[in-house]
């Protein structure tokens, strides 16, 4: 069996995109606001997120959920084209990945009062997280050739373990 981390990393972001589709975050406001609590949806997940952000004024933060959810998309379909051994230039990976990561560390760190998170939000970290890795693991092994694809596999691991001569005898 063949692990082949550029794709492995394209199953990370397609945990962002299942995140981004669960439940991520509720909304409780405080003071005057806290009437639109009635309007808003006890638990949204990303997309809605972004359009009530995009509506009560915060547009930039509400572009960014867009942006890293059509990247993480992007990412996904990419993943699905190396599956279909289609070839698809490694600079266009890395700018998917480091979106994807930035995006998604930016969206958690940044203070947004009455924003709690669920599930959703957990999916996407370890999502990107997993992207992030299995991507610097494929670049490294980008750097040999002939090191393209780790073999892993069992029978294998075991003659390796098993030596073929007796160091005492071995002179």
């Amino acid at each position: 069996m063949y692990f082949n981390f550029r794709v492995i990393s394209k199953i990370g972001l397609a945990l962002v995109v299942i995140g981004f589709l669960m439940p991520m975050v509720s909304i409780q406001l405080t003071g005057l606001a806290a009437l639109a609590n009635l309007l808003l949806p006890s638990q949204m997940n990303g997309l809605q997120l972004a359009g009530i952000l995009v509506e009560f004024g915060e547009v930039a933060l509400g572009i960014l959920i867009y942006t890293l959810f059509a990247f993480a998309l992007g990412g996904t379909v990419i993943g699905v084209l190396l599956l279909a051994k289609i070839n698809v230039p490694p600079f266009i990976d890395c700018i998917v990945t480091f979106v994807c990561i930035a995006g998604s560390l930016y969206f958690v760190a940044s203070p947004q009062e009455g924003i709690i998170f669920h599930a959703g939000i957990s999916v996407m970290l370890v999502g990107s997280t997993i992207a992030l890795f299995t991507q610097l693991l494929w670049s490294l092994s980008y750097l040999d050739p002939t090191d393209y694809k780790l073999q892993f596999s069992l029978v294998e691991f075991d003659t390796k373990l098993q030596r073929t001569k007796d160091p005492i005898d071995a002179s």
